[in-house]
This record gives C-alpha cells, sequence and structure tokens, in this order.
C-alpha cells in the first residue's frame, strides 16, 4: 500500500478537519488568484474607460470604477488573509493532534510487542520512528499538503481562465507542464530509496549514541573514548553521505523545472503579444495572461521543495507504519482470574525455543503448590530466568502448558496475570522520580506509610532514612545516584508493596553484600509465608531454606529436592555447593 494511502486510513477520525482545511486551503488560494484577474480589470478601466467591462454591468462614472475596484481588490485581500490564517491554524492543529496519537499509538504498539522483538531491534531506531520520523510527519502535514493542494487547485483554475481567454495561447503555455510532471515522478522515484537510506541511517546514528551515553563508565573504565568517537564518526558520516545524495538529486529538481517553466511564459508573453497587436486579444486580457502565466508556472518550482518534503516523509510514514503493523503474538486472554490468587503453579511438558535458537526446553515439567518457595539453579544459559519470562508471558511458549490455578495462562488477561506476580531482577529498573514514587511504582495509590512499612521489610529504610530528602530523594535515571544494592532493596520493596500471590527473585541479592543479604534473608522468610516465591539463585547460601530446589541443565531438570536431599545425592547440586564453600568470601 502506498503511504500516503496508509496515512490517509490511518488518519479516519480526523476526515472532516481534513476536509475543512484543504476547503480553507482552495479559497485561499483562488482570493490569491483573483488580484491578478482584478489587474487586467483596472487595465481594462483604464483603457476602455466608459467601454468597459465594469461599465457593462452599470457602473459607467470611471473615478467610480476605480474606486470600486480597489474596493474589491482589498476585500479580495482580506479574504485571502483570513483564510490563510485559518488553514494554517487547521493544518498545524491537524498535524499536532495527528503526530501526538501517532506516537502514542507506536509506543503503546512497542510495549504490547513480546521481547522477542527487541532482539533484532536497536533502541537507537525505535526512538528515531517514534521521535525523528514522526516529527518529520508533522512537518509534512503542516506544509506539504497544503503546498501540494494548493499547486493542484491554481493550475485548475488558472487552466479555466486561460482557456476563456484564448485557448491558442492556453496550449502553448500548458506545452511544458508534461514535462514538469515527468521531471517531478522521475526525480521522486530516484528520492525515495535514498531518503529511506537517509531513515536508516539516522536511526543508526541514534542507536549508537543511546547506547554509548547509557554506557559510558564502561567507556571511560577501559579508555574506549577515541574508539568510540571513531564509531560515531563512521555513523555520522554514513548519515552525512546518504544526505548528500539526496540532495544532489532534490538540488536538481527547481533548476530542471525553472527551465520549463521559462519555455511556458515566454510563450505567452511572446505569441500573446502577437496576437494582442493584430487586435485577437484585449489588452486587458493580455495583461491578465502575462500575470496568470507566472501564477501558473511560477509555483511549480516548489514542486522540488514539496518533492523533497514529500519522499522524506513517505520514508518516515513507511517506517512508523511498519513499526504500527509488526505483529503482536502475545494477546490478552478473554478470562479473568479466579480471586483470591492462591499462587499454584504447574508446567506441562512445556517446549520453547527462542528465535532462530536450538530448543531450550523440551517437556519441561513440576509443579509449585500454593504457598511453597522453590529455587532453581545452575549454570549459565540453563533457562533459570527464561522460566520466569515464560510464567509472565514474556515470550510465548511453543507447546504444553502452564497454568496457575489449574487456569492456563494464555487463556487469562494479562493485566489481571501480571498483577498477581511481583518480580525483583537482577536488572533493576528505576524511573527518573523519587525514592516514594519508584517504591509505589504500579501500586501508584499506595500511602506513605506503607511504603515505609515495605521499605522496612526489605531493610532499605536505614539507607533511606539517612539521605539528606529521605524518601522525596531523586534517584537519577536509573537510578544512577544509588548503589547497585541500595537500587534492588528498592526494587524488592516495589515488590512486596503490590503484595502478589506470587514473588519472583530473579537473582535479586546478587548485588547485596552478606551482612544485608543476610538481613533480607530473614525478612524474606517472613515476605514468603503464605505466598508462592520462586528464586532464581547463582548463592547457594540464599535458598538453603527453600521447600524444593530445582537444578537446570540445558533446559531439563537434572536434580530435585530440599538442600539436605540433594547434598545427599552427592550429585550436581553437592558439587556447586562445595565449590562455593570453597570460594573466599568477597562480600
Amino acid at each position: 500500500m502506498h503511504p500516503l494511502l496508509k496515512l490517509f486510513r490511518y488518519s479516519g477520525k480526523y476526515r472532516k478537519d481534513i476536509i475543512i482545511a484543504s476547503f480553507y486551503s482552495l479559497l485561499n488560494k483562488s482570493f490569491d488568484i483573483l488580484p491578478e484577474v482584478l489587474i487586467g480589470v483596472a487595465v481594462d478601466v483604464i483603457v476602455k474607460r466608459q467601454d468597459s467591462l465594469l461599465a457593462k454591468i452599470g457602473i459607467h462614472d470611471v473615478k467610480w470604477q476605480i474606486v470600486i475596484l480597489g474596493l474589491f481588490t482589498g476585500l479580495t485581500w482580506v479574504l485571502e488573509s483570513l483564510f490563510q490564517y485559518l488553514y494554517s491554524l487547521k493544518w498545524c492543529y491537524l498535524a499536532q493532534h495527528l503526530q501526538h496519537d501517532m506516537r502514542l499509538d507506536a509506543y503503546s504498539h512497542v510495549q504490547k510487542l513480546e521481547l522477542e522483538y527487541f532482539e533484532n531491534q536497536a533502541t537507537g531506531n525505535l526512538m528515531a520512528i517514534l521521535n525523528d520520523d514522526i516529527n518529520q510527519l508533522e512537518r509534512f502535514i503542516n506544509d506539504g499538503i497544503n503546498q501540494i493542494l494548493q499547486i493542484i487547485s491554481s493550475t485548475i483554475i488558472i487552466s479555466i481562465i486561460f482557456f476563456m481567454i484564448s485557448a491558442e495561447v492556453a496550449i502553448l503555455s500548458f506545452l511544458p507542464m508534461p514535462l514538469i510532471v515527468i521531471g517531478v515522478f522521475y526525480f521522486r522515484k530516484k528520492l525515495a530509496p535514498r531518503y529511506l537510506s537517509v531513515r536508516n541511517s539516522a536511526g543508526e546514528l541514534n542507536s549508537k549514541l543511546n547506547t554509548n551515553l547509557s554506557g559510558l563508565p564502561i567507556i571511560k573504565a577501559f579508555v574506549t573514548e577515541i574508539h568510540e568517537l571513531i564509531q560515531i564518526t563512521k555513523l555520522s558520516q554514513k548519515y552525512a553521505d546518504a544526505n548528500k545524495k539526496a540532495i544532489i538529486m532534490s538540488a536538481a529538481v527547481t533548476p530542471v523545472i525553472r527551465m520549463a517553466v521559462m519555455l511556458g511564459f515566454l510563450g505567452a508573453l511572446i505569441y500573446g503579444g502577437l496576437l494582442t497587436i493584430d487586435g485577437k486579444i484585449e489588452v486587458a486580457s493580455y495583461s491578465i495572461l502575462i500575470f496568470l502565466s507566472q501564477r501558473l508556472l511560477w509555483p511549480l518550482t516548489y514542486l522540488a521543495q514539496v518533492t523533497d518534503m514529500y519522499q522524506r516523509s513517505m520514508a518516515a510514514i513507511n517506517r512508523v507504519m511498519g513499526l504500527l503493523n509488526a505483529p503482536i503474538h502475545i494477546v490478552s486472554g478473554p478470562n479473568q482470574l479466579m480471586l483470591p490468587c492462591r499462587g499454584e503453579i504447574e508446567f506441562n511438558k512445556v517446549d520453547f525455543a527462542y528465535h532462530e535458537r536450538d530448543k531450550l526446553f523440551s517437556d519441561l515439567s513440576f509443579n509449585v503448590t500454593s504457598g511453597e518457595t522453590i529455587a532453581f539453579v545452575g549454570s549459565t544459559g540453563s533457562g533459570k530466568s527464561t522460566i520466569v519470562k515464560l510464567l509472565l508471558r514474556f515470550y510465548s511458549y511453543n507447546s504444553g502448558q502452564i497454568l496457575i490455578d489449574n487456569q492456563e495462562i494464555t487463556s487469562l488477561q494479562l493485566a489481571e496475570l501480571r498483577q498477581q506476580i511481583g518480580l525483583v531482577s537482577q536488572d533493576t529498573f528505576l524511573i527518573d522520580g523519587t525514592i516514594a514514587d519508584n517504591i509505589a511504582y504500579g501500586t501508584f495509590e499506595a500511602k506513605h506509610e506503607e511504603i515505609i512499612r515495605v521499605a522496612k521489610l526489605a531493610e532499605a529504610d536505614g539507607f533511606i532514612s539517612q539521605l539528606p530528602e529521605g524518601y522525596n530523594t531523586l534517584v537519577g535515571e536509573r537510578g544512577q545516584k544509588l548503589s547497585g544494592g541500595q537500587r534492588q532493596r528498592i526494587a524488592l520493596a516495589r515488590a512486596i508493596i503490590k503484595n502478589p500471590a506470587i514473588l519472583i527473585l530473579d537473582e535479586a541479592t546478587s548485588a547485596l553484600d552478606n551482612q544485608t543479604e543476610d538481613l533480607i534473608q530473614k525478612a524474606m522468610e517472613h515476605v514468603a509465608k503464605d505466598r508462592t516465591t520462586i528464586v532464581i539463585a547463582h548463592r547457594l547460601s540464599t535458598i538453603v531454606n527453600a521447600d524444593k530446589i530445582h537444578v537446570l541443565e540445558h533446559g531439563r531438570i537434572i536434580e530435585s529436592g530440599t538442600h539436605e536431599e540433594l547434598i545427599g545425592l552427592n550429585g550436581h547440586y553437592a558439587n556447586l555447593w562445595n565449590l562455593q564453600l570453597k570460594e573466599p568470601d568477597c562480600a
């Protein structure tokens, strides 16, 4: 589908506004052309006096003819200015509303996409689409559509006047038009891939800048500033080169159109003049032809600017619509979760493989009873965190069943499912707000007393109280003003205040020292009471009290039992335990 048609279909609820804005543009152009016609009438008054066109409609006094002509011209200018104000306002409002809707729709759509989609997408490229490309569309709606409408309407109106005065001069003036149209379509076809390359290069540059800004501590630590500057230079140069290729082509449009315009104007000037000398055309009519030939042909030089803007916008629309049309594979189910949720979990012969990778799980099965604390341990890549992602429906499993309270999770409403699960992950995400804002994130109606209570449970109240602003302390972007351990304790408090039926701790104590970890372990024994808890652990000391421990290896559960039972097996878990006992205490 053509990008412009995609945009037209998307803007369905603004059809009335589009029609009104277009009507204002057409009226503005009509009144804009009228003064040239009135100039011809004025020449007619001066030349013919009592025999002028105005005299034929009952205004015989020559002075009154000029006065009335002047008043009518003034009114024409007022109306032209009025409709210019109205169409500018209407198109600008339309552009603002449309780009606002499109940005929100695109962002909302991005939030619904499964995590697998983002494995093949750079964050900076998505930022370029959500920001730069949609802004490019706004500029096109503000100016481009109006210019296209006015060029088309002026061509039609002036063509009618031309043929009414002299069909011969009209045909001669219009001879260059096919050349102009062919030239515009030729350049448009050539510009399309070049501007797509510009938009893609902008996305790559944005992606690299976004990555580098978030990774500045590593860049400084490894002294790679010069290396990264070289990489940014290459990408910036690539973007500049792509723009240069587009500019070389777009800059040629105006001179080519000007030459064609010159031929049409000379035709009207010379041939129309000869017809006037021979008495076949009135002097006033000749004046109108000369003025209108410029009004007809010179605006066509704006086609270069319009073509440039149009192609940039079409490339942007394709990228935005491509994002909006990205299929959503994980959809909310129709059923409500039976409340109160007991937190019973069952994985029944679950198969799963990440995109374009070997199968990770094959017939994975295990049960978690209500209120039970289970743990998963294993080497990196064994599938521990993937279990959590499947339970939260961040990914879709290929076959089998995952049940919560005997209800398959694919049949449940996503919001209800995730509302019953509290997640504390190793990669802690904090918003750029206060500590209180972060603890209450997702539970926005929480009272301050409740925030303090859960902070104490998460062993966070101690360090928070020592901060100058306490719970009103700003944490900075991604919580960069706090230590890793402080961020994880806030994340833990955030999960607790949600009061979920299922609590998931995915390496949640990895950034804590041994003393703080021991305090949180004691707190978690209280928090996990009467609550189903899943712990993904690297340090086995954090899960010795779990009701059941599963040892994962290459996507399979190879051992299961309590800590004491697994030690007694003298198998894989026992080897891990003995290995960690020998590690020096570095915390």
